[in-house]
């Protein structure tokens, strides 16, 4: 059995072990096992050092998680022991630079020992003293591993320690932890986003997360003003976050959009209705105070812009349901004024009104949509000119399917003008091939009523089916959606011409093409022709054509 194990097995295999031994048998077996701790945990430590795979690294340091779990008192001093060894190894790569590759793998790996000891150290003083070691790497890009790994350390001691921090840096005790101002001023900083790596981005983003979560006051209203400054940065850096061209660091950021959601939630529920209203007209926690946040960010950059529009995308869909905390006339007010921006030559802000709009429209009823849908028809007609070959042609059939399903084929199809007549014949076409294929479902129900099964659902119903779990907010649905096309295409040409390879062999030869030692020896080549040409001419094409000095031979000898 191999090292790396997920934590759905470990759990599961901890759980049997505990259910299989009584509670004194456990106990004694856990105080053995401390008795060794102060011999296993450098030998652990050197494995870290040892190891380069990152799969493997990350069971080392949850096993010496789980180790120092069993004897707090060894672990404060190693502790200190690696602290000591970071700090003395960081001081020789500054006075030195040409160390810093020769000693970047050891401090990688005693950030990582650091980072397994951290949950189960309490004293003060170590807490201090591993804030003033790692604080400088916070605004390092130079080194990003480094830098991935301070704010990895950041995040686990706000989470596992922030009841020690204090509220001010009123005292200069160098021994006492940092207060959550300092903590604030060193991770909000406006200048820190741009002095982060593309590989820090994630983690500075979840530590960002965990101190909204963790360093605020419990009753938000009662710190109105620290969370109106504090929420402003945080939308700022969950924004920019959303347009990342990393998946994961933009799962950070829709995970970071949650917990703030999720604070000013929890504080709501048990406000009556007429209190929040009066919440909303003094800037207090609510829902609606974020959503004005983010519109605000609609008038800046086309980047932020499309980012925004993304994240309200977000809140709409979060919120989807919940009239007391988004209400529906707030959603109405959005969409008209993200309507306008339909009208912007940035296609990245185009594509996120366009998703905003597909998921909105699963929100709103029919009633409300009423009004909105005159709007609506003609804000997409600005994008299905036939002539014009852009790329947001099957989100704009999602939304027209959509509105047809809530307002009616007849109601959606006066609103297109005869200029679009195309389209308006092919929205009908379709939606009478729908209805004849639920009328056929239909018949097919009637006379099989037990057979009730996939067999029976139509291309249409699997066509939904398939939108309602496709997210419409996600930048990469536009791309894929275009490449993919441009990919089999370029297949179809490629065929065409007979461009494609395929495996030269003899005939008495075989490959077993999942063994890579006898897959890379094989070679391509395109297929022979069928045409029947002349002998020398078929020899000459190939010559002539890639070989300039012969074509003038050739030219020569043809006189």
């Amino acid at each position: 059995m191999g090292l790396v194990t997920s934590k759905s097995e470990d759990a599961s295999q901890s759980a049997k072990v505990r259910a299989s031994l009584p509670a004194d048998v456990a106990q004694k077996t856990l105080d053995t096992l401390a008795s060794f701790t102060r011999n296993y945990l450098p030998i652990l430590f050197n494995l870290v050092a040892e190891t380069t795979a990152q799969e493997h690294n990350s069971t080392l340091v949850a096993l010496i998680t789980a180790f120092a779990s069993l004897s707090p008192k060894h672990t404060s001093k190693f502790f200190t022991d690696v602290l000591s060894k970071f700090l003395s190894s960081q001081i020789a790569s500054q006075k030195d630079p040409g160390l810093l590759d020769s000693q970047l793998g050891t401090q990688e790996a005693l950030l990582d020992i650091a980072f397994a000891l951290l949950p189960h150290t309490t004293a003060p003083a170590e807490l201090a003293y591993l804030w003033r070691a790692v604080e400088p790497l916070l605004a390092s890009p130079k080194t990003p591993s480094l830098q991935k790994k301070a704010f990895r350390i950041v995040e686990s001691m706000i989470e596992h320690h922030h009841s020690h921090f204090p509220a001010s840096s009123d005292s200069q005790d160098e021994k006492q932890p940092p207060s959550t101002q300092i903590i604030r001023a060193a991770l909000f900083n406006p200048k820190a986003y741009g002095s982060t790596s593309t590989t820090a981005k994630r983690q500075r983003l979840k530590c960002l997360t965990a101190f909204y979560q963790f360093c605020l006051p419990t009753p938000l209203v009662a710190a109105s003003e620290l969370w109106a400054a504090l929420t402003s940065e945080f939308l700022l850096e969950i924004v920019l976050g959303a347009k990342e061209s990393t998946s994961k660091i933009r799962e950070a950021a829709e995970e970071a959009l949650g917990v703030l959601l999720k604070r000013v939630e929890i504080q709501l529920d048990d406000v009556p209705a007429d209190e929040r209203c009066a919440m909303r007209l003094v800037g207090k926690p609510t829902v609606h105070e974020v959503v004005l946040r983010m519109v605000a960010m609609l008038t800046g950059h086309p980047h932020a812009k499309s980012g925004a529009i993304l994240c309200l995308g977000k809140i709409v869909q979060r919120c989807r349901g919940k009239t007391a905390v988004l209400s529906e006339e707030l959603i109405v007010r959005l969409v008209q004024v993200l309507l306008e921006s339909l009208k912007n030559p940035a296609k990245e802000v185009v594509s996120s009104v366009i998703g905003f709009i597909q998921t909105t429209l699963r929100s709103l009823s029919a009633q409300t949509l009423g009004p909105l849908l005159p709007e609506i028809v003609q804000g997409l007609l600005l994008w299905c000119d036939p002539k014009d070959h852009n790329k947001f042609k099957h989100e704009i059939d999602v939304i027209f399917e959509r509105l047809i399903r809530k307002a009616g084929i007849d109601r959606v199809c006066e609103l297109i003008p005869d200029d679009f007549k195309p389209l308006r014949a092919a929205l009908q076409k379709r939606w009478r091939r729908q209805e004849r294929a639920r009328e056929t479902q239909k018949s097919k129900k009637q006379k099989h009523p037990d057979a009730m099964n996939d067999d029976f659902e139509t291309s249409a119903r699997i066509r939904e089916r398939n939108q309602e779990y496709n997210d419409p907010l996600s930048d990469e649905s536009d791309s894929e959606h275009t490449s993919s096309a441009s990919a089999m295409a370029g297949s179809r040409r490629q065929l065409k011409r007979g461009g494609a390879n395929r495996l030269q062999l003899r005939d008495d030869e075989a490959i077993d093409l999942l063994d890579e030692s006898q897959a890379s020896k094989a070679k391509t080549a395109k297929p022979q022709s069928s045409m029947k040409q002349n002998d020398l001419v078929a020899t000459m094409i190939p010559t002539m054509r890639w070989n300039s000095k012969r074509i003038l031979l050739a030219a020569s000898l043809s006189r």
